[in-house]
C-alpha cells in the first residue's frame, strides 16, 4: 500500500494573516464539535427504525409500501427488497409460500374450522389479519419518516434525489469524522491562505462558496437518483487546488510518503504544482470511473466539479486582467506594509541577494527611519555579509525603537537572535541594562509555572545565564575605563545582579563570591551596604564549603561502593542521579593515523552542511535544517574538533593601569567559537556544529562558565552515544587537553580532512553480539554475500555484511 499526502510549500509565506481562511477552518471545527455532540444519536435512531421497518416488510412482503419511504431506505435495503419481489409469484399461493408465518397461521385456522368456515368467511378473516398486519406496517413507517426527518446527516447534508436549497450551503460545512475534517483542512490551509492573499478578503470568500456550490450540484447532475446525502467541504478546497495550479504552478510542494510492504519506508520529496495537482485530477477523474452509479462513499465528481471550476475562474481572472488591473491595486492599498522595498529587501535576503536586500532596505528606512522591523532585517544582512560593526550599529537603532514602541518582548527577541551570532555583542549601558532586567523577568514567569514542567525550567536556567552574561557585558564595558568607571550606578547594580544570579539560580557561589568582592573593592558602600555585601559574601562562602562537603561525600561513597563490591560480587552499586557517565576514550575512540596527502585522492569535496541551531532528540541532535531528518548518533563514524584561525577573537587588553582586580580579567574572559565536523557512513559532507549554536541548557542541569569548556562536554555527550568513532589527533588532543586544532584558513581543514576521509571511506563498523566488542573493517573487502569471522575477545563467531546507505 503507498499513502501520499503533502506537508507544505516553498511560498506558505503571505503578506497578510489569512484571516478569511482561519476563520472557515475555525467555522468546520465549530459545525463538527456540533455534529460530534448531536449526530451519533439521530444517526442510532435513524438506523434501528430502518432496520426494524425492512425486517418486517421482507416478512411481509405482500403489503404495501410508500414509494417515498422505498425511496429513502438505504441503498442495500433496496437492493434486498428487490431481489426479494423479484423473487415472488403473482398467485396468492406464492405469496404465502414467501411468508410462511402466515401460511401456518391460516393452515391451523383451517383444520380447526375445516367444516364449519366457509369460503367467504376465510377470505373476510384473511382481509381482516392483512388489514391488521398493513396497519402494524404504517406505524413503522410513520416512526421510520420522523427519524428520517430527524436524522442530522439527513437533514442537513445535500441529497441529490431530494434536491433542496438550503443543504447546499449547510453541507459544505459539515464533516463525518475527525480525518476527514483534518486532511480537508490541511488541503485548505496549503491552498487557501495564498488564494486569499491574492484575491482579498471579498473576493475570496465569494468564490470559496461558489466552488462550494458547484461542486455539489456537480455531483447532483452525475448521480442524480443517489439518496445518500453528500456532506464535506472538500468541493470548496478542490476549488482554491484548482486557482492555486493556475495561480502558482510553478511552487514547489513537499510531500511526505509511506510504503506498507514487508516493512514501513517512508520519506520526502518536492514536486511542482503543475505536475502533483493535475495528477490528483487524473485519481479523482479515475475514481469517478471505476466506482460506478452506486458510489464509493467519495464524492469524486465533487471534487473535479470543483478544481475545473477554481482552474477556470483563475485562468479567467489572469486572461482579463482582472486580478492586475483591479483586485491587486486594491490590495496593495490595504496592506500594513510600510513599503515595498521593505518586503522586496526581506524576499532579496531570503534569496541570498545580500547587496540587493541592503539596498531596498535603505531606502525603506528613508521613508520611515523609526521602523524597527527594517533596521532588524537590515542588521541582519550586514552580519549575513560580514560587517558586524554596521550589524552591531543598525542592531542598536533597531533595539531602541522597539523600546521607545514599548515592545520589550520583540527587542529581547532581536538581542537572543544576534546575540547567538555575535556572543560579544553590547549595546549601550541603558540599553543593555533594560535588556539584562527584561530577560530576568522572562525567567521569573518560566520559573512561576513550576518544578515539575521540565521544559520551563530549562528555559528559565537560559534566561538566567543569558540575564548573567548581559550584567557582565555592562561590567566589562565600564572596566575598560579603569576603576574609576566602575563607581557608575549601573555599573554596581550589574555587579550586584551578576552575583545575585550566579548565587541564588544558578548554584554557582565560587562566581558570585567574585563579584562581589570586585563590588567590595570598585565602589564605596554605605555601612549598610557594606553589612549586605558582606552578608552576600559569608553566603556564598558557605554554599562553597557544602559544595566541597557534598563531593567529598560522593567521593567517599564511591570508594564504600568499590570496597562492597570487590567483597560482596552480588551487591549491585546504586546508580547516582544526574551524573555524567566517565567516558572510556580508549574504548570508545579509534585515531585515524596521521599521513602524507597522496599525488591524487578520489574524493571529490568536504564542503559542510552547517548546523543553524542545535537541540536534544531522543537518539540524536537536531540541526535545525529545513527538509532534512535529526542526526542520529548511530550514523557518525567521524569526529572532527577544529578552530579557525580567522574566527579567533581578538583578547580583550587589560585595563592600562592595571589596579583592578585579579578577578575582574578571569571572570570578563572571551569566549572562542570551535567547530565539530561529524562524518557520517559513506558521506563526505560532514555537518558541522559551531560551539555557539548549541542550546548547552537543554543538554547539560549543570554548565561551566567556559564556552570551550560546555563545547567539551557536549562532545563528551556525543561519544558516550556511540560504540566507536574515529578521531583524528587534533580531536584526541581537544577531548584530553582541552586545546583544539588551529587551520589556518578553510582549504588546509578540508585537504586534512580529504586526507583521513579517503582512509576510512569504506571503514564498516560492527559489535560482537555476545561479549561487545567493537571491530572497524574495511567495507570494501567484505563479499558481497557476507563473510564469517571471528571475535579475537570471545572466540565467538561474526558475520559482517557489507552496509549499504539507506534513507528514512
Amino acid at each position: 500500500m503507498f499513502i501520499i499526502f503533502p506537508l507544505s510549500h516553498e511560498r506558505m509565506e503571505a503578506q497578510r494573516f489569512p484571516y478569511v481562511t482561519l476563520g472557515i477552518v475555525l467555522l468546520n471545527v465549530f459545525f463538527y464539535i456540533i455534529t460530534v455532540l448531536v449526530a451519533p444519536k439521530t444517526q442510532m435512531e435513524h438506523y434501528e427504525h430502518e432496520v426494524e421497518l425492512v425486517s418486517y416488510y421482507l416478512y411481509h412482503s405482500y403489503l404495501e409500501l410508500p414509494t417515498e419511504t422505498y425511496q429513502k431506505l438505504s441503498p442495500g435495503n433496496i437492493q434486498q427488497i428487490d431481489i426479494m419481489k423479484r423473487m415472488q409469484s403473482p398467485d396468492t399461493l406464492g405469496q404465502l409460500n414467501q411468508n410462511p408465518a402466515l401460511l401456518n397461521d391460516i393452515l391451523q385456522d383451517m383444520q380447526e374450522n375445516m367444516y364449519d368456515e366457509t369460503e367467504e368467511e376465510r377470505q373476510e378473516r384473511l382481509a381482516r389479519i392483512r388489514e391488521q398486519e398493513q396497519k402494524e406496517l404504517d406505524q413503522l413507517v410513520k416512526a421510520f419518516e420522523q427519524a428520517y426527518k430527524n436524522s442530522f446527516y439527513i437533514k442537513y447534508g445535500y441529497i441529490p434525489n431530494r434536491g433542496g436549497v438550503l443543504t447546499i450551503f449547510s453541507s459544505i460545512f459539515l464533516h463525518g469524522g475527525f480525518f476527514h475534517l483534518l486532511f480537508n483542512m490541511l488541503f485548505l490551509w496549503l491552498s487557501g491562505c495564498n488564494i486569499e492573499d491574492l484575491w482579498g478578503r471579498i473576493v475570496y470568500p465569494v468564490f470559496y462558496l461558489s466552488g462550494g456550490i458547484l461542486a455539489t450540484l456537480a455531483h447532483g447532475m452525475m448521480q442524480p437518483e443517489s439518496p445518500i446525502p453528500l456532506i464535506g467541504a472538500s468541493g470548496a478546497i478542490a476549488a482554491a487546488m484548482g486557482a492555486f495550479m493556475i495561480r502558482m504552478y510553478n511552487t514547489k510542494i513537499y510531500f511526505v510518503y509511506l510504503v506498507f510492504m514487508f516493512r514501513i519506508m517512508r520519506g520526502r520529496f518536492s514536486a511542482p504544482a503543475y505536475i502533483m495537482l493535475p495528477l490528483w485530477l487524473l485519481q479523482q477523474l479515475w475514481g469517478a470511473a471505476t466506482a460506478g452509479t452506486s458510489g464509493s462513499g467519495v464524492a469524486f465528481w465533487a471534487h473535479i466539479g470543483g478544481f475545473i471550476f477554481g482552474a477556470l475562474v483563475a485562468l479567467l481572472f489572469k486572461v482579463t486582467g482582472f486580478e492586475e488591473n483591479i483586485l491587486a491595486p486594491t490590495i496593495e492599498k490595504k496592506l500594513i506594509v510600510v513599503d515595498e522595498h521593505l518586503a522586496t529587501g526581506i524576499e532579496k535576503f531570503q534569496e541570498g541577494d545580500l547587496d540587493g536586500a541592503i539596498n531596498d532596505l535603505k531606502v525603506a528606512l528613508q521613508h520611515t527611519p523609526d521602523d524597527p522591523n527594517a533596521l532588524s532585517e537590515l542588521s541582519k544582512a550586514y552580519f549575513k555579509k560580514g560587517d558586524r560593526k554596521l550589524a552591531v550599529r543598525e542592531f542598536k537603532r533597531a533595539v531602541n525603537f522597539y523600546m521607545k514602541r514599548g515592545e520589550m518582548d520583540e527587542a529581547v527577541e532581536q538581542y537572543l537572535e544576534l546575540s547567538a551570532e555575535m556572543p560579544e555583542l553590547m549595546l549601550d549601558p541603558p540599553q543593555q541594562m533594560k535588556i539584562a532586567s527584561a530577560l530576568e523577568q522572562r525567567a521569573v514567569k518560566e520559573g512561576e509555572k513550576g518544578p515539575d514542567d521540565k521544559e520551563a525550567l530549562a528555559k528559565e536556567q537560559a534566561l538566567y545565564l543569558h540575564a548573567a552574561s548581559a550584567y557582565r557585558k555592562i561590567v566589562a564595558h565600564y572596566q575598560r575605563g579603569g576603576k574609576e568607571t566602575l563607581e557608575h550606578p549601573d555599573a554596581i547594580k550589574a555587579l550586584s545582579r551578576y552575583g545575585d544570579i550566579h548565587l541564588t539560580y544558578l548554584k554557582q557561589p565560587q562566581e558570585a563570591w567574585k563579584a562581589y568582592q570586585i563590588l567590595m573593592r570598585s565602589s564605596q558602600p554605605s555601612p549598610e551596604q557594606k553589612q549586605k555585601i558582606q552578608a552576600r559574601i559569608q553566603y556564598a562562602m558557605k554554599m562553597v564549603s557544602e559544595q566541597a562537603k557534598a563531593e567529598k561525600l560522593k567521593q567517599v561513597n564511591k570508594k564504600i561502593e568499590a570496597t562492597r563490591a570487590q567483597y560482596d560480587p552480588d551487591h549491585i552499586p546504586a546508580k547516582p542521579k544526574d551524573v555524567t557517565p566517565t567516558i572510556p576514550i580508549q574504548k570508545r575512540l579509534k585515531l585515524v593515523p596521521e599521513t602524507d596527502a597522496p599525488a591524487k585522492y578520489d574524493v571529490p569535496s568536504v564542503a559542510p552542511l552547517e548546523a543553524n541551531k542545535v537541540l536534544p532528540v531522543e537518539g540524536g541532535l537536531d540541526l535545525k535544517r529545513l527538509s532534512e531528518p535529526p542526526l542520529r548518533f548511530a550514523d557518525i563514524y567521524v569526529i572532527c574538533i577544529f578552530q579557525l584561525k580567522q574566527e579567533k577573537p581578538k583578547p580583550v587588553s587589560p585595563s592600562k593601569k592595571g589596579k583592578g582586580p585579579k578577578e575582574t580579567g578571569l571572570m570578563m574572559s572571551s569566549q572562542e567559537i570551535l567547530f565539530a565536523d561529524l562524518f557520517m557512513a559513506g558521506e563526505s559532507r560532514p555537518y558541522r556544529i559551531a560551539s555557539n549554536q548549541i542550546a548547552y541548557p537543554q543538554f547539560f542541569r549543570k554548565l561551566h562558565r567556559s564556552s570551550l569548556d560546555n563545547f567539551r562536554q557536549f562532545i563528551f555527550h556525543i561519544v558516550s552515544q556511540l560504540y566507536s568513532v574515529y578521531v583524528d589527533q587534533g580531536t584526541m588532543n581537544f577531548l584530553q587537553s582541552g586545546k583544539a586544532r588551529i587551520f589556518p584558513d578553510q582549504n588546509e581543514l578540508a585537504l586534512h580532512e580529504k586526507i583521513f576521509w579517503k582512509q576510512l571511506k569504506g571503514a564498516v563498523r560492527f559489535q560482537c553480539e555476545h561479549c561487545g566488542e567493537v571491530y572497524w573493517i574495511d567495507g570494501m573487502k567484505i563479499p558481497a554475500a557476507g563473510a564469517k569471522t571471528q571475535c579475537t575477545k570471545c572466540h565467538k563467531p561474526m558475520f559482517v555484511t557489507r552496509q549499504e546507505k539507506t534513507t528514512s
